[in-house]
């Protein structure tokens, strides 16, 4: 199922921005301590797991447009810093996140066409 495809394709870019969520809380933690070496090991392993997604999309989607829909990270980064970090969204990152938004749609409309 097509749906099925995207979903996995965006749980992978959901892995991969968690990954900058925990190595920022990992610098928190004195250098070569247990505990940030733990959460770097969290690190590695959550990107191992994202790169196996990532390979099995590539099965189901061409480079470019897996790779365009990277541009939701964007979106996905800016939800994680107002709601765990608690840092502030500007009308400029909205818009410029809009249009990051308004790319993806029009560039995945038209390879679907294509296809």
């Amino acid at each position: 199922m097509k749906i099925n495809r995207y979903l996995l394709l965006f749980f992978g870019y959901l892995l991969y921005s968690l990954v900058a969520v925990v190595a920022k809380y990992s610098a928190i933690y004195p250098f070569f301590s247990l505990a940030s070496l733990t959460s770097y090991a969290i690190v590695l392993s959550m990107l191992v797991l994202y790169a196996f997604i990532w390979q099995i999309s590539l099965q189901s989607f061409s480079l470019s447009l897996a790779y365009m829909c990277r541009g939701s990270l964007v979106i996905l980064a800016m939800f994680w810093s107002k709601v765990i970090f608690k840092e502030s969204i500007t009308t400029r990152n909205l818009v410029g996140a809009g249009f990051v938004i308004i790319g993806i749609i029009l560039f995945t409309g038209n390879q679907e066409q294509a296809l």
